[in-house]
């Protein structure tokens, strides 16, 4: 994965392009409580790149009373529509933050 994010750093740098890593989080990580996550291994390896971070479990998902709610029907699935545009917003927002 570092190789990997190397490399597309570095052709958005050859592209003059802003690169960002956005982290979007899984339904397991607020319904299981014993859930595992390899997450604070991808921000070491962003660190060490030097590549900017979009955390929207930070940004989003800790902020709500229930992070479940962001999921159609708390159920397993892609986000629903307020998650969608919590998400959305957030990103706008790093990206206006940024220039």
């Amino acid at each position: 994965m570092k190789k990997i994010l190397e490399l597309s750093k570095n052709l958005s740098n050859e592209k003059g392009a802003n690169f960002y890593f956005v982290y979007l989080p899984t339904y397991s990580r607020y319904k299981n409580s014993d859930f595992k996550s390899n997450f604070e291994n991808v921000k070491i390896i962003l660190e060490e790149l030097n590549i900017k971070l979009i955390d929207i479990h930070k940004e989003v998902f800790k902020k709500e009373k229930n992070p479940l709610e962001l999921f159609p029907f708390e159920m397993l699935g892609h986000y629903n529509i307020d998650g969608y545009k919590k998400i959305s917003e957030t990103v706008h927002n790093f990206l206006t933050s940024y220039e």
